[in-house]
């Protein structure tokens, strides 16, 4: 699972109808996110699951149970990047903007 911090990329950005209604900010397939936190939550079926939030996108609360707050996304859209890449990336990013 992620932790917050941690650097990961969107696999999966197709969302039902439903969902693109009443979230404002989605990830994109193949954009980098920072996780925020990881929360508890309710999958489609009404089985518990958790739920990430990322630092880059911030979303109003389900319309449905504004009582849980922020909507986040289920951890299967994104993979966590490795710490070599990640590092390197950042690495690179400095060098260039030196």
């Amino acid at each position: 699972m992620f932790e917050p911090g941690k650097t990961v990329v969107c696999v999966d950005d197709r969302f039902p109808p439903a969902v693109t209604s009443y979230m404002k900010a989605l990830p994109r397939k193949g954009d980098a996110y920072t996780v925020r936190d990881i929360i508890p939550a309710q999958g489609w079926r009404g089985d518990e699951t958790c739920a990430v939030l990322l630092v880059e996108l911030v979303n109003p609360p389900a319309p449905h149970k504004p009582e849980w707050g922020e909507c986040g996304f289920s951890p299967h859209r994104f993979r966590e990047v490795e710490e070599t890449t990640e590092k390197a990336y950042h690495e690179t990013t400095a060098t260039l903007t030196l």
